[in-house]
């Protein structure tokens, strides 16, 4: 599948989702309502936004027609609609290429060094040497990715 052009709304929630997916498992898929604290979050982001309900929502349904997003009900019986990401199946990252492409989506473009440092909760890269060819993995797909 041919990715489309991201704007930095859907940058920004695609990142989310992603580092959410891994880091917080418990509370996976997300509401609409924790995707916008975590776009919102002043952490680990850059820039720091802040996104309203209706931005975070339209983002969603874009994301959803591009098929980037899946939307699930919560299985407590509520009518709560929960979001799933859909990136990293359908660019079959692998969990390296997956904590890169997710820390990049959040803060943007960053050195080697940096990216190593700040997916430590996301994977654990055993050198800048390892950031380096993963990198140079995602740029040398068909599509590349950075």
């Amino acid at each position: 599948m041919a990715l489309p052009e991201l704007d930095a709304e859907e940058q920004r929630i695609l990142g989310v989702l992603l580092e959410k997916q891994v880091t917080v498992p418990a509370t996976y898929p997300m509401t609409l309502g924790a995707v916008r604290t975590g776009c919102n979050q002043s952490s680990s982001r850059e820039p720091v936004v802040e996104y309203d309900e209706q931005t975070v929502e339209a983002t969603l349904r874009r994301l959803k027609d591009r098929q980037l997003v899946r939307v699930v009900w919560a299985d407590s019986g509520r009518r709560t609609l929960k979001y799933h990401q859909l990136l990293s199946e359908t660019l079959e990252l692998n969990d390296a290429e997956r904590a890169l492409i997710t820390v990049l989506l959040l803060r943007g473009a960053q050195a080697p060094g940096e990216l190593k440092t700040r997916t430590d909760r996301l994977h654990a890269f055993a050198d800048r040497g390892e950031v380096e060819t993963v990198l140079a993995d995602l740029a040398a797909r068909p599509e590349p990715l950075v």
